[in-house]
């Protein structure tokens, strides 16, 4: 192992803790390698070959195959790399980003590794997996607006996936002849706000998008429910930008509450709940509320709707950039658990029931100055 690299979960790599589809095993990035730990055992295996701190790791849906980007220096290329889960090897790797790898994700076929490059490169790249060469690329946003951050696919379809960032959020098809990169924006109006996670729901009819504002954006696909149509004339539409509603009175008009230091991770679970993650280490549960009525007027008009109550809720140390839903054939329903890595790159484990939080990986945050042992 490279002494020169820190042994480590690294916190700070956004949706950078995954767990297999297998429920067995988590994976993370641990300083210049992609560590996959048995979650019983503990024991770890490493997947060595980056030359930089790797930035974001992926797992398909599958779990075939793991991908893996890394950072590098100003003016170098950044390295995006596909590994065999069970074979533990690289079968693939290309280096068409720019100094970052922000973000991985694969298409829900296990067709296609999308990575999105980072502020200095701004590009999307298609590689295909089976053939292992890079077939289409695409800038990931518009002049106009800022760089796009985060990247989540479709569940149903496999051509399609959705990127997020600076005042962008865009709905991306993969054509299957040409793999030409079609692309249409959320219109989202006078509403600017910056993206930073993006969830979809299972049925790919909407999704959420958690904001640095601290609420979240609500849109609509609108693709055909028929998953072999054509979406050459669909358009996403805004739904909403809801929060949780805060203490409020009758007559008066409920208050919108964000979550401080913005919403990292989103979580759609089957019974349609939510779990977010928040900056300021905010975990909860959130449902929708069933208004009856109108809301009362106000004499100013807030962008943001109350829309939302916290069933349950924890408070961990550090932000938190991952939320991942441990399930397996003996963890269903309330015995499930909850991971949330977080940038101080610690691990937590949440009972799904009892909302209670246990710290089950920890290590320094930066370099290590000295060490003792006591007499």
């Amino acid at each position: 192992m490279n002494d020169l690299f820190p042994v480590r979960y690294i916190g700070s790599a956004i949706r950078g803790l995954k767990i297999h589809p297998d429920g067995e095993h988590i994976v993370y990035p641990m300083g210049n390698k992609v560590c996959i730990q048995e979650w019983k055992s503990k024991k770890m295996f490493f997947l060595s070959g980056h030359s930089n701190s790797v930035s974001t790791v992926a797992v398909s849906p599958k779990g075939t195959y793991v991908g893996s980007g890394q950072i590098n220096h100003i003016g170098f290329k950044a390295t995006a790399k596909v590994w065999d889960f069970k074979k533990r090897i690289a079968i693939g790797s290309h280096d068409l980003h720019k100094v970052r790898v922000e973000a991985l994700a694969f298409s829900s076929d296990e067709r296609y590794m999308i990575s999105l490059g980072g502020r200095d490169d701004g590009s999307l790249v298609l590689w295909e997996c089976a053939l292992a060469a890079a077939t289409g690329t695409a800038p990931a946003a518009k002049l106009t607006t800022g760089d796009a951050v985060t990247l989540t696919p479709l569940n149903l379809r496999p051509n399609s996936f959705v990127t997020g960032g600076d005042a962008n959020l865009r709905v991306w098809n993969i054509r299957a002849e040409s793999k030409n990169l079609d692309v249409v924006d959320v219109s989202l109006g006078k509403l600017r706000r910056t993206v930073r996670c993006i969830s979809i729901s299972k049925d790919d009819a909407f999704g959420y998008a958690g904001t640095t504002t601290g609420d979240m954006i609500k849109f609509s696909i609108n693709y055909p429910s028929d998953s072999a149509a054509s979406v050459a004339h669909s358009k996403p539409t805004l739904l909403g930008c809801l929060a949780k509603c805060g203490h409020w009175k009758k007559g008066k008009t409920p208050e919108p509450v964000c979550y401080s230091q913005g919403i990292e991770s989103i979580l759609i679970m089957s019974d349609g709940c939510l779990i977010v993650g928040a900056g300021d280490g905010t975990v909860d549960l959130l449902d929708e509320i069933n208004w009856k009525g109108e809301f009362p007027k106000s004499k100013v008009v807030n962008p943001t709707k109350p829309y939302f109550k916290a069933l349950k809720t924890t408070k961990l140390e550090g932000s938190i950039t991952s939320l991942e839903l441990m399930e397996s054939m003996n963890q269903r329903g309330e015995s499930r658990l909850l991971l949330a890595g977080t940038r101080s790159s610690e691990i937590y484990a949440i009972n799904v029931a009892t909302f209670s939080s246990l710290l089950v990986v920890t290590c320094h945050r930066c370099a290590i100055n000295d060490i003792a042992f006591p007499k």
